[in-house]
C-alpha cells in the first residue's frame, strides 16, 4: 500500500498506475492510500511503488484522471453556467437542476468529445482541445480543490531524498493498514469496496 500525503495521491495513483505488469489495474484507492489486492502476477519490488509517480509528470497525469471523476462533471456545470454557455433561467422560471446538468453534458460533448469517451475506445491519453471552459475546469480541479501544486513539491523532495520512503513488508496488518482495509464504502473514491476487486488473502483481527 503506498500513501501520500496530499488529497489527489489516492486518485491519482489508481487511474495512472505505472506499474508495467499491472497497467490495466485499477485498485480501490481512499483520499490519501491505494489498497493493491495482487497475487504472484501483480507482484513487484516494494521499492519500485516510490518511482510509480514523478514530479514533473504528475500534473499531467492527475489531470487525465480527474476526467473520469464526478469532480470534472460538477466543476464544468459550474464554469457553463458562470460563463452563460448553459442557461439556469428561461422565460422568468428556473431551469431543473436534470435539464442544466443534460445541458452541460451536451456542451462538453461538443466542445470535448473524448471526455465522454468510452475507455475501450481511446488507444491513447485523451487531447484536451484549446477551449476556455476545458482549460479553467481542469485547473479549478487541480488548485481549488486538490493540492497539485504541493503534490509536485512533496514528489520532488522524495526525489531528491530530502523526504526519506520506508517500505516493510510486514507478516500481519499494521493498525494502519487495517484501518484503511475496514473503511465505510462511502470512503472509497470510485464507489466500490475493496473486496469485489480480488480476495483478501488475511483474515483482519477483530
Amino acid at each position: 500500500m503506498a500513501r501520500a500525503s496530499t488529497a489527489p495521491g489516492g486518485w491519482l495513483c489508481a487511474s495512472g498506475f505505472a506499474a508495467p505488469s499491472i497497467s490495466s489495474f485499477r485498485p480501490p484507492a481512499l483520499d490519501d492510500c491505494i489498497i493493491l489486492p495482487t497475487s504472484a502476477v501483480h507482484s513487484f519490488v516494494l521499492e519500485d511503488v516510490k518511482g510509480f509517480l514523478t514530479s514533473a509528470g504528475v500534473r499531467r497525469l492527475l489531470t487525465q484522471a480527474l476526467l473520469d471523476i464526478p469532480l470534472f462533471s460538477t466543476h464544468w456545470r459550474w464554469n457553463a453556467t458562470t460563463a452563460l454557455a448553459v442557461r439556469r433561467y428561461r422565460g422568468g422560471n428556473k431551469i431543473s437542476p436534470q435539464l442544466q446538468r443534460s445541458a452541460a453534458e451536451d456542451l462538453v460533448a461538443l466542445i470535448f468529445p473524448d471526455q465522454l469517451a468510452c475507455l475501450e475506445s481511446l488507444q491513447s491519453e485523451r487531447e484536451i482541445p484549446d477551449h476556455p471552459l476545458v482549460t479553467q475546469t481542469p485547473a479549478d480541479c487541480l488548485t481549488a480543490v486538490m493540492d497539485v501544486a504541493g503534490l509536485e513539491r512533496l514528489l520532488a523532495r522524495i526525489e531528491s531524498g530530502a523526504v526519506e520512503v520506508i517500505f516493510r513488508d510486514l507478516a500481519a496488518l499494521s493498525p494502519l493498514a487495517e484501518e484503511v482495509i475496514n473503511a465505510c464504502p462511502y470512503a472509497f473514491l470510485d464507489g466500490s469496496l475493496p473486496r469485489s476487486s480480488a480476495p483478501w488473502p488475511f483474515e483482519p483481527k477483530v
